[in-house]
């Protein structure tokens, strides 16, 4: 089993000023972002040899990641000292993901003939995440015009499924060479 966990702060702050012919513009730049992830994973294997001819191996993973996020970008314009607009975006996100992932291999060998083998894989794997985004923005003029405010929401589904086997027949030729053989199919 093993925990992952990391808090991230950042902030940033910048100033600008801009001269003109008859004035100077400022323009002040801060931007504030945390991001919080978290993630669990847990595998296991379960696998035995019998008598060295014959030999399988299962190995079962899940894993759990949860993911937030907020960031705020704000930009304030000035002539001189006045204030010429303000802006503001602000952004959300919540994710959670679910990943299991099951591998089956085994192995006959030495059937008919020292180093013949015959090999089977088989892997199945499910990926299930959710998101919510948000993203907040807003402009205000105080020259007179109207402010503008954008308000948005994504809602993200990802489902996915898939399936892997494969075949595998080793012909082993003297000492130094073999012939492979494989077949395999994937679906996803």
């Amino acid at each position: 089993a093993s925990y992952f966990s990391s808090h991230t702060i950042e902030d940033k702050v910048a100033s600008r000023q801009s001269f003109f012919d008859s004035y100077k513009l400022n323009t002040e730049t801060t931007d504030y972002s945390t991001l919080d992830k978290r993630r669990l994973g847990i595998s296991a294997e379960l696998c035995s040899d019998f008598g060295g001819k014959f030999y399988f191996e299962i190995t079962p993973q899940f894993y759990y990641t949860n993911i937030e996020s907020h960031s705020l970008f704000n930009i304030d314009a000035f002539e001189g000292m006045k204030l010429l607009n303000h802006s503001k975006t602000e952004g959300y996100l919540k994710s959670h993901e679910f990943y299991h992932s099951t591998n089956f291999y085994a192995t006959y060998k030495d059937f008919g003939k020292k180093e013949r083998a015959l090999l089977f894989s088989f892997n199945y794997h499910i990926d299930n995440k959710e998101s919510d985004n948000k993203e907040l923005s807003q402009t205000e003029y105080t020259t007179g015009a109207a402010s503008e405010m954008t308000n948005l929401l994504y809602d993200n589904t990802h489902n996915e499924m898939g399936f892997m086997a494969g075949l595998k027949y080793v012909e082993p030729l003297g000492m130094k060479w073999a012939l492979n053989a494989d077949l395999s199919s994937t679906l996803t």
